[in-house]
């Protein structure tokens, strides 16, 4: 009997050890295994609190602790708390490097900004340090050749060309019996520079349907329009496309307003950050002001963060629910989420660099509760999304009109449809 035993015994635990691959494959896919002890990610913020247009960064940084704190109390990533190091850049490009430094020496594991300047500094500091690199605004210096940056939009070239070509295509030909004449204005920053060039190869290409009649390179910290928006009333100018920050479009929008002019302005996110904003100071005159964004305007999960967050004194006040800084904040903690997770689900460490990195590569139409169309990285791609939309500020409750639903960005020279693939 004991003999017997043992064989029907034996022969029992090999078919179940037999069986195990089989049950483990029918299993549900587990979710992550929290660690064993407390992690710790810091994120490193370079970041802008003090000059004429430290309101995006003001609120892209609380929007970042405000998503982080979110997480914690909802305990979305058991065993996992952020810690957020911020250096004040002021948008002063010779503060970026330094700054980087400042966040690498606190540990950082990984590294956002939202100025395209600072992206461009920051790339090569992070490929160097195997540091994965989130961004906001883009341009072809940043995301070619493909490293360690990852940018959530279309390039600022691609979007500026966008314009133009809407533009174009809503022009009523027959009626006005020419073709818009148009102008550009920016400060020497990367973005500001990167959308000058834009515009001019782009309305050189397509001439024989948009005239080009000026180009303003403002000096670094124009505030006054008078004399640009003056030039452009006598040269007939139609629609003028500001790539110059938030004290330089206020200066326009209520020289526009005084002076009656009859030129349409338009704007895209790196200068509309902050709608709220721009209503309080520049009231009226803001109507009729064209913004391009890739952001969906206040997605309901931002506005219950939002208002968990703060207090709806600081919400009216700083614009958290009308400006556009706060929800790309969001944004990159819903990315470095989405990494971390996997991460962990796939055994390593969400501090090693290369293991965030590779599930970076890895994204897939990631959903962003609203803030962003679908988010999508490779090997090579380094856009986020291709698309944008075109509202119409309104006045006096500051809520856009949708003007054009969400479309594909147009290539500003022809060649750059290979970096959405």
């Amino acid at each position: 009997m004991t003999r017997s035993f043992t064989k029907i015994g034996l022969s029992v635990l090999l078919a179940v050890l037999l069986l195990l691959p089989v049950m483990a494959g029918c299993a549900k896919p587990s979710e992550p295994v929290p660690p064993e002890e407390e992690i710790l990610i810091k994120v490193g913020n370079i970041v802008d609190f003090t000059s004429a247009v430290s309101c995006c960064g003001i609120l892209s940084d609380k929007a970042l602790r405000d998503y982080f704190q979110y997480l914690e109390d909802e305990n979305e990533i058991p065993g996992v708390k952020f810690e957020v190091i911020s250096f004040d850049c002021a948008l002063d490009p010779g503060k970026t490097s330094p700054g980087y430094q400042f966040c690498k020496g606190q540990g950082m594991d990984i590294m956002v900004t939202c100025y395209g300047q600072d992206g461009v500094i920051v790339k090569p500091l992070a490929a160097a340090d195997r540091i994965p690199h989130l961004t906001y605004n883009s341009n072809q210096d940043i995301i070619d050749p493909p490293a360690w940056t990852f940018c959530q939009v279309p390039l600022v070239e691609d979007v500026t060309a966008s314009f133009w070509a809407w533009l174009i295509d809503n022009w009523d030909y027959e009626k006005m019996g020419r073709s818009p004449k148009v102008a550009h204005a920016s400060w020497p920053t990367a973005t500001g520079l990167a959308a000058g060039k834009a515009t001019e190869v782009y309305c050189q290409s397509r001439s024989d349907k948009i005239d080009l009649v000026s180009m303003k390179d403002l000096p670094m910290g124009t505030v006054d329009m008078t004399e640009p928006a003056a030039e452009w009333d006598r040269l007939g100018v139609d629609w003028v496309f500001n790539s110059a920050p938030t004290p330089a479009m206020l200066g326009l929008v209520k020289e526009k307003q005084a002076k009656g002019y009859g030129f349409e302005i338009a704007a895209a996110d790196w200068v509309f950050a902050c709608s709220q904003i721009y209503l309080q100071i520049a009231g009226p005159a803001i109507v009729g002001t064209h913004w391009l964004t890739a952001v969906g305007w206040q997605p309901p999960l931002s506005l219950e963060i939002t208002a968990r967050y703060n207090s709806a004194e600081d919400i009216k006040k700083l614009g958290y629910d009308t400006g556009i800084c706060y929800w790309l904040g969001q944004a990159f903690g819903m990315q470095i989420e989405d990494a971390v997770k996997k991460t962990i689900k796939a055994g390593k460490d969400p501090r090693n660099g290369d293991a965030i990195y590779e599930q970076l590569v890895k994204v897939k139409n990631m959903d962003t509760a609203g803030i962003f169309p679908p988010l999508s990285y490779n090997e090579t791609r380094r856009l986020g999304t291709k698309q944008m939309r075109i509202y119409e500020m309104s006045a006096p409750d500051g809520m856009p009109k949708l003007v054009e639903d969400w479309f594909d960005v147009v290539s500003f020279d022809g060649s750059t449809a290979k970096y959405y693939e």
